[in-house]
C-alpha cells in the first residue's frame, strides 16, 4: 500500500471536515469516522487496481 498516498488523503480529509465544522460551529464525528473509512477504502481499492510496476516507471 502507498503510505504516502494514504497519509495525504486522510490529512486532506481530516483538515476539511475541520474547517466545515467550525465554519457550521457543530462537530458531527461520525460524518468524519466515514469520510475516513471512505479514504481508507478508495485508497486500497487504487493500490490494488494500479501495477507495482507503474511506479517504477514514472520514478525513471
Amino acid at each position: 500500500m502507498r503510505w504516502n498516498m494514504l497519509v495525504g488523503t486522510l490529512l486532506g480529509f481530516t483538515i476539511s471536515f475541520l474547517i466545515i465544522s467550525f465554519w457550521r460551529d457543530e462537530f458531527e464525528w461520525m460524518n468524519l469516522l466515514f469520510v475516513l473509512l471512505g479514504g481508507v477504502i478508495a485508497n486500497v481499492v487504487f493500490a490494488l487496481l494500479i501495477p507495482k510496476d507503474t511506479e517504477k516507471k514514472w520514478k525513471k
